[in-house]
């Protein structure tokens, strides 16, 4: 099996989270991902920066890989992108998050029943079960993304709780090696050496603020952990989702 790598969480379409990343910026950050061994990348946009714009997103992320496809054709052999949103969420939000969910106007991951949320990193452990319930009730798959961002919830039961209820942990590469703040990266290395991340992501927005940075992670994962999980949370895990993000594109041609 040729191994390649999955970045769930890459702020990479055009004009989107950030003014200052065009389509040539854009180009420049998939192909550090690219040399890096990434073949499948989710592009999130933040729910919280816009006017529930899924629409528009949906737009660009379109514009981006027409324009790759007739001025780069050979450049990404093998590469593919998918769109999603990364929904920003909150208890007094629900309702209205549920609802933009439902309508595709938050896309879901490549359109699948997962979801990446992000959280408010001095969230309780009794809010967050409060949101978690209520995506899987409206049959959401919940993915937290950066999950070391949230010490308060960063412990042995509470994580096997989320997972007990069908949650998936994902952590940024670069809190692994790189983070400076102290509390970020020992509870990203914990999720990962306790086996409890799904997922990676790059966490990439632009050359300004959050370059990508994937060689010292991946080389954080090699060298602390064996090599089934080492596949599990770089490719394996997310093969269930490209799958099905796939079938899905394929259905609506």
């Amino acid at each position: 099996m040729k191994k390649t790598i999955t970045d769930i969480n890459m702020h990479v379409i055009p004009l989107t989270d950030r003014a200052e990343v065009d389509c040539f910026m854009a180009l420049d950050m998939l192909q550090i991902a690219y040399d890096n061994g990434v073949r499948d990348i989710f592009c999130p946009f933040h729910s919280v920066m816009h006017d529930f714009v899924g629409e528009s997103y949906k737009d660009k992320f379109l514009s981006f890989i027409r324009f790759i496809c007739e001025m780069h054709p050979d450049r990404f052999h093998g590469l593919t992108l998918y769109p999603c949103c990364e929904v920003h969420c909150n208890l007094p939000w629900l309702d209205k998050i549920l609802l933009h969910l439902q309508t595709g106007n938050f896309p879901s991951m490549g359109f699948t029943r997962y979801v990446l949320i992000a959280l408010y990193p001095d969230i309780t452990p009794e809010i967050t079960l409060q949101i978690i319930n209520e995506l899987i009730a409206n049959n959401w798959i919940p993915i937290l993304s950066h999950a070391e961002f949230y010490p308060l919830i960063c412990n042995d039961s509470f994580i096997e709780k989320l997972i007990s209820l069908g949650v998936k942990i994902q952590v940024n590469l670069f809190s692994l090696e790189e983070e400076t703040r102290t509390e970020i990266k020992e509870c990203a290395r914990y999720l990962v050496n306790k086996k409890y991340a799904h997922f990676i992501g790059s966490y990439t927005h632009s050359f300004k603020c959050k370059p990508p940075h994937y060689e010292k992670g991946l080389k954080y994962l090699s060298e602390n952990c064996d090599e089934k999980y080492f596949d599990e949370i770089c490719f394996l895990n997310a093969e269930s989702i490209i799958k099905e993000a796939r079938r899905i594109f394929a259905e609506n041609q």
